[in-house]
Order: C-alpha cells, then structure tokens, then sequence
C-alpha cells in the first residue's frame, strides 16, 4: 500500500493506496453481485497500537472522476472509510450493503467529499463511524480549493450501526447545499440527523430536507 495523493479529514495529505483508486476517469462501474473485502483487521490493530505514521487506506476512493457507478455489492471490513469520491461528479451508488464492525475505527460508510450529483439508494449501512457523511475540507486548505458537496439525494437507505446515520460534516469549510434525505430507517445509531463543525472551519450549509425518516 504505497502513499499517493489524497484527502483525509479535509485536508490534502499523503495516505496509503486504497484497495481501489481512480484519479481523473471517467464512466467507471463497480457492479455485482460480489463482495469487495478489505480485511482492514491488521490495519485496525496498527492504528490502535500507534504504529501508523500516514493515514490508512481507504476501500474505495475516487479523485476528480465522473461517472461512478457502485451496484448491487457488499463492501466490507474497509481499513478505514469505505467509500471515498472526491472532487467527483455524476456518482450512483444503488443496491450496496456497506458492514464493518461496530467497534472498527473511522469506518465511516460513504463520504462525498466536494462532491456533486450524487444518488445513494436502496442501501444498508452499518459501520464503526458515521454511516453517510457529507463533506467539502476543512481550514485554510477547504477554504482554498472551496468546492462544496452538492446537489445529492439518500433515498430508501437503511442505517444501522453507526455514530451518526446522515451527518454533515465536520469538515464544511466548502459548503453543503441541496441535500435531500427521503423514506430512509434510522435503526441503532447512535444520531439520526447530526451536523458537526468546528468554529472558524466556515462553509454555508443550506437546502436541507429530511423526510419520511424513520
């Protein structure tokens, strides 16, 4: 797993190659039936320990792509966030289950990151982290490139382990805005609707909707 290019919590960084990696492609399609397995139990146990100097890898992380297109899979056991897509455009994601362990650190499910046109349907979610987090960096760094996540729909999904079921943020420095969130089922999470920041990160999170939420 060499260190390439990313984004970890907002911010440009080096990070270990995710099992998957695509970097400025275009119409890419992940379609099943299948498992995609990251075994991320030796990496959980190396962040715990201590032993890890850059970030870990992710299982799937899309950077500057158009046209992804995740179906009918189950994504697990991902070393750290499951599904990535950065500064990406035009993402389906539909009929996927999304499972890590309750107790598996920052497993957090699917984070659209200065991401648009995104539709997350007909999923099931249960992770160590945040279920679906919606994202657009943070600091200086977020502020710089300023690109917002926008314009994305959650709809007939399923959470269930999780920190929070639908968050927004922490890292908002870009925006958040056009977000619709429709007939899901909030189960065991710890929140259902969670927005986070921090002071001075900045960022206009607006166009909100949350219905027939469960």
């Amino acid at each position: 797993f060499p260190l390439i290019g990313s984004r970890c919590e907002g911010i440009t960084c080096l990070s270990h190659s995710s099992l998957f990696n695509g970097e400025s492609l275009q119409d890419i399609s992940f379609l099943g039936s299948g498992t995609i397995d990251g075994n991320g139990v030796a990496w959980w146990s190396l962040f715990r320990a201590g032993k890890l100097k850059n970030w870990r890898p992710k299982l799937l992380c899309f950077l500057n792509c158009k046209g992804i297109a995740i179906r009918d899979l189950l994504l697990r056991n991902s070393p750290f966030w499951t599904v990535h897509p950065i500064y990406s455009d035009e993402i389906l994601i539909d009929n996927v289950t999304v499972f890590n362990p309750y107790d598996s650190p920052n497993t957090d499910g699917i984070n659209p990151d200065s991401s648009t046109n995104v539709l997350i349907s007909n999923t099931r979610i249960s992770v160590g982290d945040d279920c679906i987090a919606l994202k657009s960096g943070k600091g200086e760094d977020g502020l710089e490139i300023n690109r917002a996540a926008e314009n994305i729909t959650i709809v007939n999904c399923t959470m269930e382990f999780g920190h929070g079921a639908v968050t927004i943020g922490s890292e908002v420095s870009g925006g958040i805005k056009n977000i619709k969130i429709q007939d899901c089922y909030f189960r065991n999470t710890h929140r259902g609707i969670r927005l986070k920041t921090h002071i001075g990160r900045g960022g206009d999170i607006h166009n909100l909707l949350y219905e027939g939420i469960v």
